[in-house]
């Protein structure tokens, strides 16, 4: 019996980590798409490639 019930809790740990994963995945996933949604809307209405790259260019060492 002492197996059995260690394998059980082996099951449900195993169990809520993976509802753990999901969840943290469907958010991750969740925000990326909004972030490419709002990215594109702001493509269309200016093109802010420019402003990144002169942005970036004097931070290099």
């Amino acid at each position: 019996m002492e197996f059995f019930s260690g394998t059980r809790r082996i099951g449900f740990q195993i169990a809520g980590y993976e509802l753990l994963v999901v969840a943290i995945g469907f958010l991750y996933f969740a925000i990326v798409k909004k972030q490419q949604l709002f990215h594109k809307d702001r493509r269309e209405k200016t093109e802010p490639r420019v402003r990144y790259i002169d942005r970036s260019i004097p931070n290099d060492p």
